[in-house]
């Protein structure tokens, strides 16, 4: 082992053993409420904290949006998924048909038994 691993093992051994001293002098707060922060940080004066804490979120993309996203996505990988599955899988000579509503109504009429 060289001298330079030696003291870089020694090194961070140092330094786990501060961290450990000083999380055992570190007093541990009790948990609060956001709103409960707020208070206590508006008495002790500090008001920069405050509207920090008050800043809310700007949002890249609504969330109205992000559903209408995710039922696009969801709706092109179903159709997707219907044309590999009967295209490549039911080795149809036609993947596309699978889009037609006349498919559909024979598979019905076949699981009721028409």
């Amino acid at each position: 082992m060289s001298v330079g691993m030696a003291t870089k093992r020694h090194h961070e051994k140092g330094q786990a053993a501060n961290t450990l001293a000083e999380t055992q002098n570190h007093q541990i707060e009790p948990l609060q409420t956001r709103s409960a922060r707020r208070e206590s940080r508006a008495q002790e004066g500090n008001l920069d904290a405050v509207w920090r804490l008050r800043r809310q979120r700007v949002r890249l993309l609504p969330i109205w949006l992000r559903l209408v996203i995710v039922g696009l996505l969801t709706s092109i990988c179903l159709l997707a998924g219907l044309v590999i599955g009967y295209g490549v899988v039911g080795n149809s000579e036609n993947a596309w048909e699978v889009l037609s509503p006349q498919l559909w109504y024979s598979m019905i009429d076949a699981i009721r038994g028409h």
